[in-house]
């Protein structure tokens, strides 16, 4: 899962911008 972690930091750059509300609601 770590190794995944530098793929997935530039994928959720990504999708908190698209959606920058749904991180919200996610928590």
């Amino acid at each position: 899962m770590r190794h995944v972690g530098i793929q997935n930091v530039d994928k959720t750059s990504t999708v908190l911008k698209q959606t920058k509300n749904s991180d919200y609601a996610d928590k």
